[in-house]
C-alpha cells in the first residue's frame, strides 16, 4: 500500500512540473501577414500548446495578421494576436 501511495505521488508531481512548465514557457515570433492557422501551427511546432477551436462561423482561420514577440509568454502572444476581434481562448 505504501509502495503505491508513493507512485501515485510522484504521478502527481509529475503532472503539476509540466502543466507550469508550459504556462511559463517563452515563445518568439516575427511574422507578417500570416494567417491565424499558419500561426496557430507554428505555435504548436515550437511549444507544447495545441490549439483545438471551432471554426463554424466563429473563426476565420485565414485573417491575415502581423506578430512580433519575443520571449513572451502564451497568453502575451495570444493577447496581442487577438487584439481587437472577438476571438476568445482558455488555456488549459
Amino acid at each position: 500500500m505504501k509502495i503505491v501511495t508513493f507512485f501515485l505521488l510522484v504521478c502527481l508531481i509529475q503532472a503539476t512540473a509540466g502543466k507550469a512548465y508550459s504556462q511559463d514557457q517563452e515563445i518568439t515570433l516575427k511574422e507578417k501577414g500570416v494567417s491565424l492557422e499558419k500561426l496557430f501551427q507554428q505555435i504548436e511546432k515550437i511549444s507544447e500548446y495545441r490549439f483545438l477551436y471551432r471554426t463554424a462561423g466563429y473563426l476565420d482561420l485565414k485573417k491575415k495578421v502581423d506578430v512580433n514577440v519575443q520571449g513572451k509568454k502564451i497568453n502575451e502572444v495570444l493577447n496581442e494576436i487577438l487584439d481587437n476581434t472577438d476571438i476568445e481562448y482558455k488555456l488549459v
